[in-house]
């Protein structure tokens, strides 16, 4: 593979978890509800509807991933997160996800900073291509849900 070639790539939460979909979906009736019991304004409803479904955005819209020769980029909706490869620190290999973070150690800043690559079933195309732009100097890291692979700074975690 050529550090040239982008890879993108979508993913649907709310296609792969449609439970969880009904789930939220049912949450932001119950907010519009909410709000037009406490200001008796349909208004209201609206309002607390759009707060909910705005803030899951990820379970009802497509969420797309870029990778190119600048960084790294993840777009949902109107959101769109950037990284420049020489902004990167670490990479951080979860189950489902890498993270491309600008923070040299585990921080709880890590959730607001960086890209959070959501994978599909391309997570041998994706390692490669991070691991073919990724600057050097930068940590190479495990799983970050249990904390486990924290202390690994080996190349070959991300996999």
């Amino acid at each position: 593979m050529t550090g040239d070639e982008p890879v993108t790539w979508e993913v649907r939460l709310g296609d792969q978890q449609p439970q969880k979909r009904l789930i939220v979906f049912g949450l932001a009736i119950l907010a519009g509800l909410i709000g037009m019991l406490f200001f008796r304004s349909f208004a209201f409803f609206l309002v607390g509807v759009a707060v909910v479904v705005f803030a899951a955005a990820e379970m009802f819209l497509p969420m797309r991933f870029s990778l190119d020769d600048k960084g790294a980029s993840a777009r949902c909706g109107l959101s769109l997160n950037q990284i420049l490869w020489q902004d990167v620190k670490r990479v951080v290999a979860h189950r489902e996800a890498i993270l491309l973070s600008p923070l040299e150690k585990p921080s709880r800043l890590d959730a607001f900073r960086g890209v959070y690559l959501r994978l599909a079933s391309n997570e041998g195309l994706v390692s490669a291509k991070i691991r073919a732009l990724v600057p050097s100097h930068a940590h190479f890291l495990g799983t970050g849900t249990d904390g486990g692979g924290e202390g690994s700074d080996d190349r070959k975690d991300v996999e």
